[in-house]
């Protein structure tokens, strides 16, 4: 099993798991899903600029974003985003409380930021708060939750503290260039498909 910085997978999908984010919509997020250009994200759902280099894959039902790495170094920064069928608990009230309670795996205090709205990406509302160690020992993360044309959509980016601040610098046109498709249930309707 991969380790981010010495600390197991598990502990990133955490948030994803309590927040009612259930990632059981592995078919879905499976179709279409793609990387059009290496600086460029895009699935059938989202579309969003990465530093350059950085790669996505799908990894039990989330996907994990990364900057370029040899096999076995240790990483630490990485982007996951999850995509669902939004239930009763999904709305930006809901995450604005979540978001606001602590997240820390150490019990210390963990936010550092937020919740907030961000009206500013993509003509969507996020909810947008920063916490520390919320996922991993030693690592800030930024969470980004929305409800939009019919999804619900969990975007995290974590990365160490030390350089937490250069990350966020560097992340700043990912986040800015996040785009929710609208057409996204277009390929779902394909010619000669019976629905």
């Amino acid at each position: 099993m991969e380790r981010y910085a010495g600390q197991p997978r598990k502990a990133l999908a955490r948030l994803l798991r309590r927040a009612s984010f259930a990632l059981g919509l592995a078919v879905i997020l499976l179709a279409g899903a793609h990387g059009s250009r290496a600086e460029v994200f895009e699935s059938r759902y989202l579309r969003f600029s990465l530093p350059e280099g950085w790669k996505c894959d799908l990894e039990d039902h989330v996907f994990v974003c990364e900057p370029p790495h040899t096999k076995g170094q240790k990483v630490n920064k990485i982007i996951m985003f999850a995509v669902k069928y939004p239930g009763a608990d999904d709305n930006l009230s809901s995450y604005m409380e979540y978001l606001k309670t602590n997240r820390s795996i150490t019990n210390g205090s963990s936010l550092i930021d937020g919740p907030k709205i961000d009206t500013d990406l993509g003509a969507v509302s996020w909810v947008e708060a920063t916490h520390y160690e919320s996922e991993l020992k030693g690592f800030n993360t930024t969470y980004l939750a929305t409800v939009s044309n019919g999804l619900a959509l969990l975007v995290t980016f974590s990365g160490g503290k030390a350089g937490f601040s250069e990350f966020q610098q560097m992340m700043k046109p990912c986040i800015r260039s996040l785009e929710i498709k609208k057409n996204w249930r277009d390929a779902e309707r394909q010619p000669g498909k019976k629905k």
